[in-house]
């Protein structure tokens, strides 16, 4: 869509920046992409500021099978029992804050099979999302973002802890982040998270369209006096 204005090609190529400027932020997910991160430092280094959550504040004890702790629900399904605990798990689950002792455990129902869905009580949107896991020493270990598997990583040794971490890019965001495990126990701790940045409505770019031809034209009037 092109709108044309008599005083001159310059002000013809600014509308035309303008509307692409819009319609790339209107696009929403459009030219998606997601980044896997299996390094702590080097999530850290490319997502830049964010939220820890590193459990270290949260009452240690049984949650059930489904809780919201701080900024984050966690669901289990279909029974994996969500608790906060501060001593290492016989298995290996355990904390990896520096100085801390408190960590997410699961421990999985009988049939050794569960989904751990993870998102923001809130509903609001992720730009990144990333966590140490300890005790993920099966197979089938799968990592699933907005229920698209995207990273199968190879078991670990019990008490050893793996990183695992997501950024969208290309104005991408995402909403949930499962872990599909075979294991009876698990651990998570030190969660970074980053909230999608809030993009532009489609009536509020009408809106700002609107208000700056509203200013050129107040412009061509102050030259022409």
């Amino acid at each position: 869509m092109n709108f044309y204005i008599k005083n001159g090609a310059n002000t013809i190529m600014k509308i035309r920046m303008l509307l692409g400027t819009i319609a790339l932020l209107s696009s929403g997910l459009a030219n998606a992409g997601l980044m896997l991160f299996t390094d702590e430092v080097s999530f850290i280094n490319a997502v830049g500021a964010h939220d820890l959550e590193d459990f270290e504040a949260v009452a240690t004890g049984s949650y059930g099978t489904s809780a919201t702790i701080n900024d984050f629900y966690y669901d289990s399904t279909p029974s994996s029992q969500i608790a906060i605990a501060d001593t290492p798990h016989t298995f290996g689950a355990r904390n990896t804050t520096s100085g801390g002792s408190n960590y997410l455990l699961a421990t999985a129902s009988a049939s050794f099979h569960d989904d751990m869905n993870i998102s923001l009580a809130s509903g609001d949107s992720l730009m990144a999302w990333g966590a140490n896991f300890t005790d993920l020493d099966f197979g089938n270990i799968n990592f699933l973002v907005d229920g698209v598997n995207q990273y199968n990583p190879a078991p670990a040794p019990n008490s050893a802890a793996t990183f695992v971490g997501f950024l969208a890019t290309g104005g991408d965001v995402f909403s949930q982040v499962t872990l599909s495990v075979n294991d009876n126990t698990y651990g998570i701790d030190d969660v970074r998270s980053k909230l999608a940045a809030v993009s532009v409505s489609e009536p509020n770019s009408i809106a700002l369209l609107g208000l700056v031809l509203a200013g050129l034209g107040l412009s061509r009037k102050k030259k022409a006096a």
